[in-house]
């Protein structure tokens, strides 16, 4: 090809790079401006409520269901709604399309509040893995005024630890369980589930049990306890949903999610079962 021929494709494929960036650039803005829309809307539903109801366990899982997002998305999402009032500058970043979502993701799990603008800035001249490890290996200085409270803080009883449980759906189908407790009451819970797991062996119902059948078991023999008057059959009792229409059966649990058709197949062959007509929803 003619240098001349050369230098014109060169600009020619310059030129088009540049229309694809500005355009990208415009979307993006676009984008992040309308999730830090969408965390507004969920910080105002963890304020009044609106993500609470029946069969709903967390505002991720509510999320995750009214948004059409994975589960990663979602807690994602109400982290960084949660933290709107302690973070303004980043987050006014995020609507005004400066900054990304995985950006402002990362501030808001680890930056201090009394950073914000500081971190605000960085954010906006690094990429998502820069700005990961230049937060991760950075050592915050307590927050200014700190020191002067601390004589007033002396005998002042200290906060209750966090603590909490999370339970609910997978977007696979699955139900995931996540807990956050002191030390010495995650002792306790630990002490329960090795107990479970050494009880499996020693009446040889599984020979390597792991700790999912540690809980399985936990959660068996405190319902049995708690209906220890009831028949056995009617213990642990779990209300299926099956229906049939052009597509074939399928099996919803009460208040919860489709089961996998294998799932739905096992519990209809070997599973222990009641079965009990109803309909539009009221058992007949």
């Amino acid at each position: 090809m003619p240098s001349g021929a050369t230098a014109q494709h060169s600009e020619s494929q310059e030129a088009e790079a540049k229309a694809v960036e500005d355009e990208m650039a415009q979307v993006c803005g676009a984008l992040n401006a309308t999730t830090g829309r969408l965390v507004l809307l969920i910080a105002r539903a963890l304020e009044s409520g609106a993500c609470e109801g029946t069969g709903i366990h967390s505002p991720e899982q509510w999320v995750a269901w009214k948004c059409g997002v994975s589960g990663g998305r979602a807690r994602r999402l109400v982290a960084i709604a949660r933290r709107l009032s302690e973070l303004p500058e980043t987050l006014g970043a995020l609507q005004a399309g400066e900054l990304s979502e995985d950006q402002v993701a990362v501030v808001c799990r680890r930056a201090p509040a009394y950073a914000d603008a500081q971190v605000a800035t960085l954010a906006r001249h690094t990429t998502v893995s820069q700005l990961t490890r230049t937060l991760r290996r950075y050592t915050w200085a307590p927050k200014p005024g700190d020191a002067d409270k601390e004589e007033e803080e002396e005998g002042k009883p200290e906060e209750a630890e966090a603590r909490r449980v999370d339970f609910g759906t997978t977007e696979e189908g699955g139900w995931r369980l996540s807990a956050l407790l002191p030390p010495d009451e995650g002792a306790l819970v630990e002490r329960a589930l090795e107990a479970a797991r050494r009880a499996l062996v020693e009446e040889a119902q599984v020979e390597r049990p792991t700790w999912a059948d540690a809980l399985l078991a936990m959660a068996d023999r405190s319902l049995g306890a708690a209906a220890a008057g009831r028949p056995q059959r009617d213990r642990h009792l779990v209300v299926v949903h099956l229906r049939g229409d052009e597509h074939g059966p399928n099996a919803n649990l009460h208040g919860g999610p489709r089961l996998p058709d294998a799932l739905r197949r096992l519990l209809g062959c070997d599973g222990r079962v009641r079965p009990m007509a109803e309909v539009a929803g009221v058992a007949l």
